[in-house]
């Protein structure tokens, strides 16, 4: 029975370590997605030392994303600009493994809890109008970036951020 419950835990830490990215977008209607060509990147404040390398990576694959979807990278005159931000939060998940209920709904049985902290990553896409530096759209993306694997493996990690990230960009009307 220990041993069932251990696996469990295992599984269940696997499955959520492995787990897709939450992604989530929120944009302003009367903005004019068709009229957004092309963009540049909003630098970040120079006292942010926020994952320099997964901001790395995350520039990397959103450039990669956007020049599949038609868009253009530019030095100058930019129609939007794209800016990425980056957090962790800690969590703490428990499990209550000990539901054991006899005759009349009187307990039986010992009860345990398994409480599993964990980080939870979250990245931020916000395309601003280059004109009147007004948010049109956001794009939230939460799960876990897996530090502890191979430089190459996080890179794949991102690009598959950035393409479920902007599966929603442009918005589409009505929508």
């Amino acid at each position: 029975m220990r041993i069932a419950n251990l696996l469990a835990a295992a599984c269940t830490a696997l499955a959520a370590s492995c787990a897709a990215f939450s992604t989530s977008h929120d944009w302003d209607p009367a903005a004019d997605f068709g009229a957004l060509h092309d963009y540049a990147w909003i630098e970040p404040p120079k006292d942010a030392v926020e994952a320099d390398l997964v901001r790395k990576r995350a520039v990397v694959a959103f450039d990669e994303e956007l020049a599949r979807r038609g868009y253009t990278k530019v030095d100058a005159d930019p129609d939007f600009l794209v800016a990425v931000h980056l957090g962790t939060e800690r969590h703490v998940r428990v499990t209550d493994w000990g539901y054991g209920y006899g005759p009349y709904w009187s307990h039986f049985g010992p009860s345990r809890l398994d409480v599993v902290e964990y980080e939870q990553d979250t990245l931020m896409l916000d395309v601003v109008l280059a004109a009147t530096k007004e948010l049109v759209w956001r794009g939230r993306a939460e799960g876990d970036i897996d530090p502890g694997s191979a430089p190459e493996k996080r890179m794949e990690r991102m690009r598959e951020v950035a393409r479920e990230l902007l599966g929603s960009f442009p918005p589409t009307t009505g929508g």
